[in-house]
């Protein structure tokens, strides 16, 4: 056995016996599911684990791993029941034809048992034997497709998941792409933003300046996220002295970073050169309204 394959050996009893590491492990599999000699190498490493444990060779550590592995699978303890069965035959029809010792025999038990049995008993165990490994090789091969097809039900899974998060992603960009057309003026639209709080002899009050062409303006009232939420709201446009102009309802809050925001588009026909305030109410769950802010601006016309 040249230095690659002796590796190669040692590599495929820690991977039976649970001592790889899990780069070690995941590269076995891998070639496991493309590698029909490497199959075959793992199998023959297997059966002569089993030998080895039938004749009581394995060092205490690994005949640990060995039944805390092997024991658990039924397949697995068929063999080792057949192995130590061929044991137990030779250790009661010792042969005289060896001329080395029992601990230098080959190690698959196969070999093993044509030296002691008789012409018939060779050619009916040999021909069992064959059957028993062409089933195993069946077995391994089967693992295989199992393995193949498990590995491509996690990319088959992956991809599943890559093309929901895209298409998550495609959603929040359409839905930022309509937020922004809604934000974009236009020759008949023009957008004022608003926060609560102003009163009068506090400041320059938020003017909208309309154009000829201005169909609506779009108040963007801002609230802190400190105000209890509602499942709806309604927006009123007053004078100054609180006569109602015009109102809105069933208006819905969107977060814009640390603010509440609410988009009410009021026609232009309805403003005129002056003051003006909003008065928004919410809506509670359980159909009661109260009052939530009052927002003031002006109106000026080119």
């Amino acid at each position: 056995m040249n230095d690659t394959q002796h590796s190669e050996a040692t590599l495929l009893r820690r991977y039976l016996l649970g001592q790889s590491n899990v780069d070690e492990r995941s590269a076995v599999e891998r070639r496991l599911m493309t590698d029909q000699q490497f199959l075959d190498d793992l199998t023959r490493a297997e059966e002569e684990l089993i030998d080895e444990y039938a004749r009581g060779n394995l060092a205490p550590d690994e005949k640990d791993r060995f039944e805390a592995l092997f024991l658990n699978a039924p397949e697995r303890r068929e063999k080792i029941a057949f192995a130590q069965a061929f044991n137990r035959y030779l250790d009661r029809h010792p042969t005289a034809a060896p001329a080395q010792s029992r601990a230098h025999a080959p190690s698959v038990w196969w070999r093993r048992a044509a030296l002691g049995l008789s012409a018939a008993v060779v050619l009916v165990v040999s021909l069992s034997a064959f059957f028993y490994w062409r089933i195993v090789q069946l077995r391994g091969q089967l693992a295989s497709v199992d393995l193949q097809r498990a590995a491509s039900e996690k990319n088959g899974k992956k991809l599943s998941d890559q093309l929901k998060e895209q298409q998550n992603r495609n959603q929040d960009l359409q839905r930022e792409i309509a937020g922004l057309r809604d934000r974009t003026p236009s020759s008949d639209l023009l957008a004022l933003r608003l926060a609560s709080g102003w009163t009068r002899g506090s400041g320059q009050l938020p003017t909208a300046r309309l154009l000829a062409s201005t169909k609506r303006l779009r108040l963007d009232l801002t609230l802190d996220r400190d105000v209890l939420p509602h499942k709806s709201y309604q927006a009123q446009l007053q004078t100054l002295d609180g006569e109602s102009l015009w109102s809105s309802n069933k208006l819905l809050a969107r977060t814009i970073g640390a603010r509440s925001l609410i988009s009410v588009n009021v026609p232009a026909s309805v403003l005129s050169p002056g003051d003006f305030r909003i008065a928004l109410n919410g809506l509670a769950a359980n159909g009661t309204a109260g009052e939530v802010a009052t927002f003031y601006f002006r109106i000026e016309k080119k």
